[in-house]
């Protein structure tokens, strides 16, 4: 995307105004942008130029600014922006002046989203029904600007980036993990998406009415930071028991410290736990759940408690719960109270390409950047070790397949590190696992596996666990399998 002159855009606006499709293949054309026109935002625009035009702005105070634009991935968007050397002018077009607190809220969220720049960041919204400007002082206040003061800083603020701003901005930095990252959950220092927050309103508006609730999503949604933040929202006047249906890490633990009113188990603990001061359970990764499980859990709850389920079926990696089919009851039990939350967010699009590639190739994509992803080819264990031992002290985390207890299997001779199982849940930067000789593609091109000496693990689920949990960069080691090398080498 590039930048683009705001006055020559509303000239274009005020002539074709009648005629939307012009005004779309200019700015598309400008800002090397996708655009669905919204004239009535367009109107907003040429009140904001034509009021500042009449305090003295030139046509060089409108250079340079990024309009409607959207950062990747979490569908944050700013109407305004403007990069400049020592300042970061953000300008949020407004017709009217819907409230103090949604004015306020956007503008620290976009402060926020904008911290990362290190530079002076100057939030505004313009008002076109009364040509007012907003802001925010040191105690975000909202406050009202002078439109002199305006015009001034438009025209001393000379941008420094005018295309490509895709490419400045690192996604993790405004992805927290209430699990890996604690610290930032805690001191609140995150936002929901909008598909997280429709979610979460729409649990707020049913609650009194539904004893039961459930969210289902994919990998990479953030549905773990939705429930922990609906987890503090009933917390402030209610006792909350978050249920975790895998083992407990660090984060749980930093939260349970934490939080008074919240209490975080795992399913185990829950058979002989006592949950009846509870108003609120919140059951995280139900998909594990055993159906036998889900029923002990509702002749358990009294009928003034709420739960509200969590769950993602492509994440279950035991046959015997999916044979079990839990699932299905709960379901039934949220009868129509089932939320589907919608976006990745956690990983990019690249690395998105490589995971749905990879357990399928019969599907066709664009060649796969070794910026995202790597793989690599041993004819032994000892050589896989060397590789992952060396990717350890590069920041990857080694994540292997959960060994059976009773039987030795070829695919777990690897050095130690956490398996499928223990991460659950979590999310880390940057993965390194290994494929074996047990991995193929059938005859549709579906990724499968030779079972394992316990045959309730599945390799190909325990995998997709696996390489779910990456942020950024993914690694693969490929052992004795020059097939499948060749078959995953193509996509590159």
């Amino acid at each position: 995307m590039r930048s683009i002159n705001l006055y020559t855009l509303n000239k274009i606006y005020m002539q074709y105004k009648n005629k939307p499709n012009i005004i779309t293949k200019y700015i598309e054309h400008h800002s090397f942008k996708k655009y669905d026109i919204d004239l009535s935002e367009l109107e907003c625009l040429s009140l904001f130029v034509e009021t500042l035009e009449n305090f003295g702005a030139k046509i060089n105070s409108f250079d340079d600014f990024f309009y409607s634009y959207t950062i990747p991935q979490i569908s944050k968007e700013f109407d305004l922006l403007k990069i400049g050397k020592e300042y970061i002018v953000n300008i949020e077009l407004k017709r009217e002046f819907t409230s103090t607190e949604k004015i306020q809220k956007q503008l620290m969220e976009n402060k926020h989203y904008l911290s990362h720049f290190n530079k002076e960041i100057v939030n505004l919204t313009f008002v076109s029904e009364d040509l007012e400007f907003f802001s925010l002082n040191k105690d975000s206040e909202l406050i009202r600007i002078d439109i002199e003061k305006v015009a001034l800083l438009l025209d001393k603020t000379k941008a420094t980036i005018t295309k490509d701003l895709d490419k400045e901005y690192k996604i993790t930095h405004y992805l927290v993990s209430p699990i890996n990252k604690t610290a930032s959950f805690i001191e609140s220092k995150y936002f929901l998406t909008n598909p997280q927050d429709e979610i979460k309103r729409k649990i707020l508006r049913n609650i009194k009415v539904s004893r039961f609730q459930t969210v289902e999503a994919v990998a990479g949604t953030g549905k773990s930071l939705l429930l922990y933040d609906l987890a503090r929202h009933f917390a402030q006047r209610y006792k909350v028991l978050v249920v975790h249906v895998a083992k407990l890490c660090e984060g749980h633990n930093e939260i349970n410290k934490h939080f008074d009113n919240i209490d975080v188990i795992t399913i185990k603990a829950l058979e002989k736990y006592d949950i009846k001061d509870y108003s609120f359970i919140f059951i995280d990764e139900a998909h594990r759940l055993y159906k036998t499980q889900v029923e002990n859990l509702n002749k358990k709850m009294s009928v003034n408690q709420k739960c509200i389920f969590f769950m993602d079926k492509k994440q279950c990696i035991n046959q015997a719960i999916i044979k079990s089919n839990a699932t299905k009851n709960i379901r039934e039990l949220s009868a129509n109270q089932i939320h589907t939350l919608k976006g990745k967010i956690r990983t990019n699009k690249e690395l998105a390409s490589v995971v749905t590639r990879l357990f399928d190739n019969s599907k066709t994509y664009h060649k796969i950047s070794n910026d995202v992803f790597e793989i690599h080819y041993t004819t032994s264990a000892e050589d896989t070790n060397k590789i992952i031992e060396h990717y350890e002290n590069n920041g990857y985390q080694f994540i292997k397949y959960t060994p059976s207890q009773y039987k030795f299997s070829e695919i777990n001779q690897h050095k130690t590190g956490m398996t499928a199982h223990e991460v659950i849940g979590q999310e880390f930067e940057n993965i390194i696992t290994y494929m074996s000789s047990n991995f193929f593609y059938d005859l549709n091109g579906a990724l499968d596996s030779e079972p394992s000496p316990y045959p309730n693990y599945l390799y190909v689920k325990m995998l997709y666990q696996i390489v779910t949990r990456a942020r950024n960069k993914l690694c693969i080691v490929i052992e004795k399998n020059p097939d499948l090398y060749e078959t995953i080498v193509n996509f590159l």
